[in-house]
C-alpha cells in the first residue's frame, strides 16, 4: 500500500496490478526454465561421460598389467604352472587374460552395483598406496639418502599420503563396511596362498 501510495504522485500513473506482476514473473521464471534443464543436463552429461572416461582407463589399465603379474607369479612358481603360457605369435599371455576376464565377471555379478564394486576393489588398492609411501621411509633407512631422484618435501610429502590413505580407508570402512572387509578378508587369504605355493 505505502509503495502504490508513493507511485502515483511520483509517475502520475496507476500502479501496476500485483496479479500482473506475479504472472510476469512466472512467465521469465518459466521461459528461463528450459535454459536451467538444459544446463543441468549438460553438467550431468560431461559428469557421466568423466565417470565412463576414467572407468574405461582403469579397465584398460587392470587389463594389461594384472594378467602379466599373474604371468610372472606363475613363470616364478608362484601361481598355477599354465598361467605362464604365452601365445605363439602375439606373445601374450592368453590364459592369464582369460582368468582375469572370468575374475572380473564374478565380480561384477557378485557385487551388482559400480558403487559396491568400486569401494571393494578401492579399499585394497589404497591399503597398497599407504604401503608403497610408507616405504620410502624403509628404503631410506636401509640404503641412505638415494643419489638421483629425491621426494620434494621429505619427510612431510609421504606422511600426508599415508595420512590420507588412511582416511581413505577408514571413511570406506565406515561408509561401505561390507566392501571393506570383503576386500581385507580377501587380501588375508592371499598370505597363506603365497605361503604354500612359495613352499612348493
Amino acid at each position: 500500500y505505502v509503495a502504490s501510495s508513493a507511485y502515483i504522485p511520483q509517475t502520475g500513473r496507476t500502479p501496476p496490478n500485483p496479479d500482473s506482476v506475479a504472472l510476469l514473473v512466472e512467465k521469465l521464471a518459466a521461459a528461463q526454465r528450459p535454459i536451467i534443464i538444459a544446463g543441468r543436463g549438460a553438467v550431468k552429461s560431461g559428469a557421466h561421460a568423466a565417470i565412463a572416461a576414467s572407468a574405461l582407463g582403469t579397465a584398460g589399465i587392470f587389463t594389461l598389467t594384472a594378467p602379466r603379474v599373474y604371468w610372472a607369479m606363475a613363470d616364478r612358481g608362484l601361481f598355477f604352472k599354465g598361467v605362464a603360457d604365452l601365445h605363439p605369435t602375439w606373445r601374450t599371455p592368453v590364459r592369464a587374460i582369460v582368468m582375469q576376464t572370468a575374475w572380473a565377471i564374478v565380480l561384477v555379478l557378485a557385487w551388482g552395483t559400480f558403487e559396491s564394486l568400486v569401494s571393494y576393489v578401492l579399499f585394497v588398492d589404497w591399503i597398497f598406496f599407504g604401503l608403497t609411501a610408507a616405504a620410502v621411509f624403509v628404503m631410506r633407512r636401509r640404503l641412505g639418502r638415494p643419489k638421483g631422484y629425491r621426494v620434494p618435501g621429505y619427510p612431510v610429502v609421504p606422511l600426508v599420503f599415508i595420512g590420507v590413505a588412511g582416511w581413505f580407508l577408514a571413511s570406506t570402512l565406515r561408509a561401505q563396511p561390507v566392501q571393506a572387509v570383503a576386500g581385507a578378508a580377501l587380501l588375508g587369504i592371499g598370505v597363506p596362498v603365497y605361503r604354500v605355493w612359495k613352499a612348493r
